[in-house]
């Protein structure tokens, strides 16, 4: 009796540790093989940045890494890993739209801030609050509203490491103090901050004439 209540003790940990469809979860189908206990966290070089007003920001969505830019592009940040979307191929459906996850390549804004009611997917271990920084398509030159944004997730140092980062349903996911920090930016910005997913770093981007201003 006692070893099957053990069991069954076992058994309801483990099913807390799951959680709701979310980005993460996609991923592990994709890769069975992921221990969380063998990852170890990085320390984040963003938070040394001194935000100012002007600043933007450039992710390279090949090597899943993130800078922030000066306005006059004299200045860019360390380099500091994110997440981005699923680049196998594969159509995935969220939210009733079918398509590929992985982040496109464009010019976006941020233009606006939102608490979501999802922890699982948009949660932190280290507040109780769901940050979800929109992002707007600037294709056009008119911000068009989109689905994707900046957000954290509770199992962040699993989704910056397994599959080189490429774990997102599309959005840019990053550790708790670097949404913080682009929070920061966005409201010293009088609520807008450029944003640039393309296949290179901050210098790459810059040197290829392009300055995303």
């Amino acid at each position: 009796m006692k070893r099957r209540l053990s069991i069954l003790i076992v058994v309801f940990m483990v099913l807390l540790g799951l959680h709701a469809p979310s980005h993460h979860t996609l991923a592990e189908l994709d890769s069975p093989v992921l221990d969380p206990q063998v990852i170890v966290s990085e320390d984040s070089p963003i938070p040394s940045w001194e935000i100012r007003v002007g600043d933007w920001i450039v992710a390279d969505v090949i090597n899943n890494t993130l800078q922030f830019v000066r306005a006059d592009s004299s200045e860019v940040s360390p380099l500091t890993p994110i997440a981005s979307g699923i680049n196998n191929g594969r159509p995935i459906t969220y939210l009733g739209m079918t398509y590929k996850p992985a982040t496109p390549k464009k010019t976006w804004e941020i233009r606006s801030a939102h608490q979501q009611n999802r922890w699982q997917i948009f949660g932190t271990k280290e507040a109780k609050e769901q940050l979800f920084l929109r992002l707007y398509d600037m294709t056009s030159g008119t911000p068009r509203f989109t689905h994707y944004g900046i957000h954290t997730i509770p199992n962040i140092d699993t989704m910056l490491t397994a599959n080189d980062g490429f774990n997102s349903w599309g959005c840019l996911v990053t550790r708790y103090d670097l949404l913080k920090k682009i929070e920061a930016l966005f409201e010293l910005n009088g609520g807008v901050i450029k944003v640039v997913t393309t296949d290179d770093n901050a210098l790459q981007y810059l040197a290829s004439g392009q300055n995303g201003i």
